[in-house]
């Protein structure tokens, strides 16, 4: 009879926890959850906590066939994402960040698994050339919950695109959390699984449910809903409702983009065949000559791409909460100062 084959056990690298309060200790140390340690036994693996030394990085990295980052009660320094320290940073543990930085690149670059929880996660992405909310504010979660952290806080919303979805055969589930800072950029090559439901997918089902309650009152009111109305409602349900059903917000974000560049190509295709769908649509309310409303329309097509082009960069490069508030505080104040700066052209070119 043939003896089974034993696989040799894989070692899994695991970050570790350093302080100086002396509740546990009278000098500094070295700590870590037991569960971590049992998480990977169980699963076959030998776990090896690895001292915070940047140094012995590279040591340690040809000994291990894996590496688990762990968080911890202190802050990535926000100059890692080229950003300036907030108030809200409390503790920063160089040491620890430098280690941990160099054997996630190490295993990125060789190619090794790795898997990052809590603040390993965010430092992951901040590997990866993203960033991080420096601190999480004005939300209906409590991500920093006071109940002990093996009882469930709140839900997160699991993207239907994800390999999560994949293994766990599940839209969302509760989780615990204890954490006051969140992704803002997400990091080159990586993939959102999960959200919290407490900033944008929430204020989506909110918007769409505005949406057609507008075009409800506009039908009942007016007896017709406008081509814009009607165009831009038809987006928003579009683009929301994926939003909501794939838990990604990368489609309500887009919804402007396509919007904007709608608008402007409608335009510009109506100068090229001699229509000006501007003079047709404001004519009623406005008397230019021709002229005018050529150079009118062309300043709203150049508009509306512009604006494409700003949604894009800021959707893309900034947190969720600067998209918002931009779109909200930004791009109307833009529309109504565009607006005012054109009444020059309108009075050269107003039929009297």
């Amino acid at each position: 009879m043939k003896k089974i084959k034993k696989y040799k056990k894989p070692t899994i690298g695991i970050s570790i926890d350093t302080g100086a309060k002396k509740t546990y200790s009278k000098f500094p140390w070295y700590a870590i959850r037991m569960n971590y340690i049992n998480s990977i036994i169980n699963s076959n693996g030998l776990p090896l906590m690895l001292p915070s030394k940047p140094e012995l990085a590279d040591y340690y990295f040809n000994l291990i066939d894996g590496i688990l980052i762990t968080g911890g009660d202190f802050d990535i320094n926000p100059k890692l994402y080229g950003e300036k320290r907030d108030k809200s940073i409390v503790h920063i543990d160089e040491p620890r960040t430098n280690f941990e930085m160099k054997m996630a690149r190490l295993a990125l670059k060789k190619n090794k698994p790795i898997l990052g929880i809590c603040g390993g996660q965010q430092l992951l992405n901040v590997a990866l050339n993203g960033s991080l909310i420096q601190h999480i504010d004005k939300t209906n979660i409590k991500h920093e919950q006071s109940q002990p952290r093996n009882k469930f806080s709140h839900k997160v919303q699991i993207s239907l695109k994800s390999k999560l979805y994949k293994i766990v055969k599940k839209k969302e589930f509760r989780v615990n959390s204890a954490h006051h800072q969140a992704i803002k950029k997400i990091g080159k090559n990586l993939n959102i699984n999960a959200i919290a439901e407490d900033g944008i997918i929430l204020a989506t089902k909110v918007f769409v449910v505005t949406t057609i309650i507008a075009l409800i009152v506009s039908y009942l009111y007016f007896k017709k809903v406008s081509t814009p109305l009607l165009i831009t409602s038809g987006l928003v349900l579009i683009f929301g409702g994926l939003t909501i059903l794939f838990k990604d917000p990368t489609f309500i974000k887009l919804k402007p983009t396509i919007v904007y560049l709608l608008f402007s190509s409608f335009l510009f295709l109506g100068l090229i065949l001699k229509k000006n769908f501007l003079k047709i649509y404001l004519s009623s309310i406005i008397k230019l000559n021709d002229i005018g409303w050529n150079i009118l329309t062309k300043r709203w097509g150049i508009f509306f791409l512009s604006m494409a082009m700003l949604n894009e960069i800021i959707w893309r490069n900034f947190s969720t909460d600067a998209w918002v508030s931009f779109k909200v505080f930004g791009f109307l104040p833009l529309t109504i100062i565009f607006t005012i700066l054109q009444q020059g052209l309108i009075k050269k070119y107003l039929v009297k």
